[in-house]
């Protein structure tokens, strides 16, 4: 059985997992694009500040858990891993997403909470089958139009974030059952969020949103419930 050794550890070429958190790892050698067989890959919980280029080899990769590392950047091939269904980057350094992230057409799940991020890239709006999308505690000013192109998108969380508006195509997230705003700057919210008829929960407390907004939203939400700081 073919075999090779990838930070101290003896891994298997055919194999389908290989788990290397909470193994006090700095770096990743190139040779982990040689896994080519590799469906779930654990890189949580070590020191990683970057990921070679090489990761782009792993096309059958179907989950990616890196949080908790300090990753200021992600490579450009990530956008290579076409079957990658879930991608766990929360808890890095990470101030920016590259554009090829658009490439990962099948991914159900992208989590960069506990980032610094202070935009996201038009392409995320090409992640058309992603049902949660974790962007709390960021530093997001705002948010792309693109957004509302993700229509099978079901929960987005951005708590604790700079937002000061939000795009109007925000009311395109048809399926969109869970949205949190809290602490953030918004003094209003686009009437077209209306449109949100399977919204269970909209959170808003924590922001400048007046308590005659408030009322605004709650007519446009007749069966929703509205989280706020007036009641």
């Amino acid at each position: 059985m073919n075999k090779m050794n990838i930070c101290g550890k003896e891994v298997d070429l055919d194999g389908k997992y290989l788990r290397l958190h909470d193994s006090q790892l700095t770096s990743l050698p190139i040779e982990i694009g040689n896994l080519e067989n590799l469906e779930i890959l654990y890189l949580d919980n070590n020191q990683l500040t970057s990921i070679p280029a090489e990761i782009g080899n792993l096309k059958k990769l179907g989950s990616l858990h890196l949080y908790n590392n300090q990753l200021t950047s992600l490579p450009a091939e990530i956008g290579k891993l076409e079957k990658l269904e879930i991608l766990y980057l929360d808890n890095n350094q990470l101030t920016s997403i590259p554009a090829e992230i658009g490439k990962l057409k099948k991914l159900e799940i992208l989590d960069l909470c506990y980032n610094q991020l202070t935009s996201l890239p038009a392409e995320i709006g090409k992640l058309e089958k992603l049902v949660q999308l974790n962007l709390y505690y960021n530093e997001l000013t705002s948010i792309p139009k693109e957004i509302g192109k993700l229509e099978n998108l079901e929960y987005l969380n951005l708590y604790n974030n700079q937002l000061t508006s939000l795009p109007k195509e925000i009311g395109k997230l048809e399926n969109l059952e869970y949205l949190n705003l809290c602490r953030n700057q918004l003094t209003s919210i686009p009437k077209e969020i209306g449109k949100l008829e399977k919204l269970e929960e909209l959170d808003l407390r924590n922001t400048p949103i007046s308590k005659e907004e408030i009322e605004k939203i709650k007519k446009l939400l007749p069966n929703c419930k509205i989280l706020n700081d007036y009641e």
